[in-house]
């Protein structure tokens, strides 16, 4: 029935619908058209208000009518009440509300005069009557046909659902005793059963105790298992005993002859299994308490020459059963059963009516007593439904005795060799679902009133809705003179536009332009008309604009954006942008084209200045980069003389100089490495830029020994600092195939700089192979030093970029290292990455590639072996002492020094000062080693060598 809260949501309703179909679209339309000034559009608002609160009014009265109808017409079904509610609701209210609300809204009010519907106020009527009382007729009619069709159909889903209840609950009955089945199958086959011949030995018995106490602890489902001679006697018995199985001492033993699983089983034929009634079990005349619901599975044992020895019998734990039976309900509001033949629970809708048959007290606690109309159906039926005055019920018949295990046969399965003998249903099992009257009666309560609140909305819009078609059908002819004058108004616009404005027909031909367009192209609106836009564009852009619109045309693309060049009538080039909307005709197809034009000349000229003046700063910066990279030989050569001439005399002199002069030369020897260093960081980074770096790969490097090398060159760097260098690595580490040269140096400059920026803690070098293999994956460089703020890290791989410009004060440097780094990695294929935080450390990662197929480096295992070999220092040394040695070189400071320090190590030493030079000295004196500078003025060393 109706409520309150029902009566003030249908209000709001009302009003909101009102509103959005009625108010809202008359004030945006004066608004557009200029009638409405601000003034007018609140005093629309305001008479709204004021008839928003006569609707609500209007509502609540309706509503208290519909009710006191209600009262008087109490004696309809409860089902129906949606449905007089709505049509009372509708009936009552459609004329109030039309002669309260509808009316004065059309026809009060300033802003809504310029519609003149005072003048047509009769027709408006005549239209809203005509439209509301056929549809509110229609909508009765909908009503009791969709309440019918919803109950039929709400019905037979509440059947099917329930029906795949019981068929899940017969399907569990059935897995359960297909199992037990199985077990018993299995048992009675074992081979100290079939080979027994008189009587079962000691040893035999005790062989089946085991086996038997094995079989309970693992299944936990059987309560006792039983082997039985052929007088009834207990051979072997072991029970569960409460989670642990015991076998029962011989002495206490039982004879089972007149219990009736007995004389039914003894009495089987060969592979009949016998299945007891469900009951409780009694030990000596009691129930056994807590209730153990029980059912006997037994089967008659024969030997291998046919004779029949025995019986088997299982006590199945029926609870397992039952639990999994009450566990699967599907709903809440329905209630599973399981009755016996006799209509006795097995499963009750109350725990105290099961079992009834096991106790005096309980012999009338029945299903035929508790439904008696039910019962007389499902006692004699296998299945089917029953829907009456008691409730739903859903139910089928299970039939647990006489199962005949088949011959066995290697393609059928257990189920399939299993068949009912239908000779005896004295224990069939009828499973029940069962809905309550009240939960029926719920169920289509809550349908109904979940529906009712819709009904009434959807009368409520056939009111609104006729309302609004009735003024928009009275309207029309007047909203087609205001659209012929907004048209205009838009040609106007168009016509003054600074923008040029053109149409299109399907074949490109122009179909309008505004006047803007001369100023654009040069051709007058008459020319115009007689081109198509094609014939401006430049003719190299033809072909590309008509596929771009054919194209737009084809996929029926609303808008579209394109750049093109056109000439103008007196053969001036200008870039235009062309924004295209697709104009579509009433059958909905595409009919041409909407263009907007912009000039974008100026735009275009400044992307072009700006790119050549960005292919200018390239060249200069390629130029630049090639002239560092071929001044390398002319930088690094009167340094290296510095160098080793300091070198030299330190060496030579160090006995004989005063403190002072050996300080001197030291300092003039450090000064001029590390100016070496700086100018060898510069152009390697020159000789990357220009792109002058060559690879020179190598197979099977093994990582560990080249750090193992590096750490050691790298003890002279911390054997004054509180920094201790710690290697990691794994066990084993696959070799691979890089330049040694380049990843050697970024190694070194990575550990340089870790060293550098740790004043004191410890810097480690780990490397890390993929999981489960020894493939290397990474190498990680990781420090205790200062860190590098998080805002410098996305630059701290750019070319002189250190963290900031005390980093460079205190500790040097130029902020090449980690870009050449970088660079290196890159040309390998490798990635480098760094992670780092302000005063814990930072930690630089080198991301091997360790894929096959880039050609970059694999793991071991190659079939070529390029690995160069290595010759210690001490050994190269030794090697030369005595020897003759030619040194050709076209810069005499270079010949002077390189022949210095051969002589110091024994050799004799001979000299030219360019290749012709040395070839004639080679070959007159046969040296026993060269040493040729490559790239001498005059005749080059690779000349020579040729």
């Amino acid at each position: 029935m109706y409520t309150i809260i029902d009566s003030v949501l249908l209000s709001l309703a009302s009003v909101l619908v009102l509103y959005f179909l009625l108010v809202r679209p008359i004030s945006k339309r004066n608004a557009a058209s200029g009638i409405a000034t601000p003034e007018t559009r609140r005093q629309t608002l305001l008479q709204f208000m004021v008839f928003a609160l006569r609707t609500t009014g209007i509502v609540f009265v309706v509503e208290v009518i519909a009710m006191l109808l209600l009262v008087v017409l109490h004696k309809l079904p409860s089902s129906l009440d949606p449905i007089v509610d709505a049509t009372t609701v509708s009936l009552i209210s459609a004329p109030l509300i039309y002669l309260w609300v509808v009316k004065p809204l059309y026809m009060n009010g300033e802003s809504v005069q310029a519609y003149n519907l005072q003048a047509n106020a009769k027709q408006l009527t005549k239209t809203f009557i005509a439209i509301l009382l056929p549809s509110m007729v229609i909508f009765f009619v909908a009503l009791l046909a969709s309440r019918r069709l919803t109950m039929n159909t709400r019905l037979k889903s509440l059947k099917n659902t329930e029906w795949q209840f019981v068929i899940r609950q017969q399907s569990i009955i059935n897995n359960n005793l297909n199992n037990i089945v199985s077990d018993l199958a299995f048992l009675s086959n074992q081979q100290v059963l079939t080979s027994i011949q008189d009587s079962l030995s000691d040893r035999g018995r005790q062989y089946l105790a085991n086996d038997y106490l094995v079989f309970l602890s693992s299944r936990m489902i059987y309560d006792q298992i039983r082997f039985l001679d052929l007088g009834g006697m207990e051979v072997v018995r072991t029970n569960l005993n409460n989670g642990t199985p015991r076998a029962v001492p011989q002495d206490q033993l039982q004879s089972k002859k007149n219990r009736y699983y007995f004389t039914e089983t003894i009495g089987l034929s060969k592979n009949v299994i016998y299945i007891s009634p469900f009951d409780l079990n009694v030990e000596q005349g009691e129930i056994e308490q807590p209730l153990k619901p029980t059912i006997r599975f037994g089967t008659a044992v024969f030997n291998e020459v046919g004779e029949k020895c025995g019986a088997l019998i299982l006590n199945y734990r029926g609870e397992n059963l039952l639990s999994e039976l009450r566990n699967s309900r599907s709903r809440s509001e329905n209630i599973f059963m399981l009755v016996n033949t006799a209509g006795y629970y097995l499963i009750g809708k109350d725990e105290d009516d099961e079992w009834g048959f096991m106790y005096d007290d309980k012999q009338d606690r029945t299903f035929g007593k508790d439904f008696p109309n039910a019962w007389e159906v499902i006692a004699r039926s296998q299945s089917g439904h029953i829907d009456n005055a008691e409730g739903l019920f859903s139910f089928d018949t299970f039939h647990p005795p006489g199962l005949v295990l088949a011959q066995a046969d290697e393609h059928k399965t257990l189920t399939d060799r299993l068949r009912t003998r239908a000779d005896s249903h004295e224990n069939d099992w009828k499973i029940i679902s069962y809905i309550p009257p009240s939960s029926l009666a719920s169920i289509s309560k809550a349908q109904w009133d979940h529906l009712e609140f819709f009904y009434l909305l959807v009368s409520l819009f056939i009111l609104i809705g006729s309302a609004a078609l009735s003024f928009v059908l009275t309207t029309r002819r007047i909203s087609q003179a205001a659209l012929k004058a907004n048209e205009a108004n838009y040609r106007m616009m168009v016509n003054e536009s600074i923008s040029t404005i053109f149409s299109t027909d399907v074949q490109g031909k122009l179909t309008y332009v505004n006047p803007s367009v001369q100023t654009l192209t040069g051709y007058t609106f008459e020319e115009l008309l007689h081109m198509k836009f094609t014939d401006l564009i430049r003719d190299d852009w033809k072909s590309k604009v008509m596929e771009f619109y054919v194209n737009q045309f084809e996929q029926q693309q609303e808008e579209s954006s394109l750049e093109f060049p056109i000439i103008t009538k007196s053969g001036e080039e200008k870039w235009v942008e062309q924004l295209a909307s697709l104009l579509i005709d009433d059958q909905g197809k595409p009919s041409g084209f909407q263009s907007v034009v912009h000039d974008i000349s100026a735009r275009k000229q400044a992307e072009k200045d700006l790119l050549t003046a960005k292919q200018m700063a390239e060249e200069a910066s390629q130029l630049k980069s090639e002239f560092l990279a071929n001044m390398s030989h002319e930088l690094r050569t009167p340094l290296n003389s510095v160098i080793g001439f300091s070198n030299i005399l330190i060496n030579n002199n160090k006995e004989t100089l005063g403190k002072d002069d050996l300080n001197y030369l030291q300092r003039i020897l450090a000064n001029g490495e590390h100016l070496l260093s700086l100018i060898n960081d510069v152009l390697d980074l020159s000789k990357i830029e220009a792109g002058r770096i060559d690879l020179e790969y190598v197979n099977d490097v093994s990582l560990p020994e080249m750090i193992n090398k590096i750490n050691e060159q790298m003890g002279g760097q911390v054997k004054d600092k509180p920094v201790d260098i710690n290697v990691s690595m794994p066990e084993k580490v696959d070799l691979i195939r890089t330049d040694p040269a380049k990843l050697k140096q970024v190694i070194i400059n990575l550990l340089s700089n870790a060293v550098k920026f740790t004043p004191e803690g410890g810097v480690t070098v780990r490397i890390s192979t993929s999981i489960g293999t020894s493939i290397p994956t990474s190498i990680e460089v990781k420090d205790t030093g200062v860190g590098i703020p998080e805002d410098k890290l996305i630059s701290i791989f750019d070319e002189f970029q250190q963290g900031d410009s005390s980093t460079t004060r205190q500790y040097g440097g130029t902020g090449l290292g980690l870009a050449i780094s970088k660079s290196l990695c890159e040309l390998m294929g490798y990635e480098l990455t760094v992670d780092s935080k302000v005063g814990e450390g930072s930690t630089f990662t080198i991301i091997l590639n360790t894929t096959d197929d880039t050609g970059k480096y694999s793991a071991g295992n190659m079939d070529t072996d390029t690995r160069r070999p290595e010759t210690g220092t001490e050994d190269i040394y030794a090697a030369l002492e005595g020897k003759r040695i030619l040194v050709i070189d076209d810069d005499k400071d270079s010949r002077i020094l390189i022949g210095q320090v051969l002589q110091n190590e024994g050799c004799s030493v001979l000299q030219a000062r360019d290749g012709l030079e040395g070839f004639d000295v080679a070959q007159a004196e046969l040296p026993d080693l060269i040493l040729l500078d490559l790239r001498m003025q005059g005749t080059p060393g690779r000349e020579v060598l040729s």
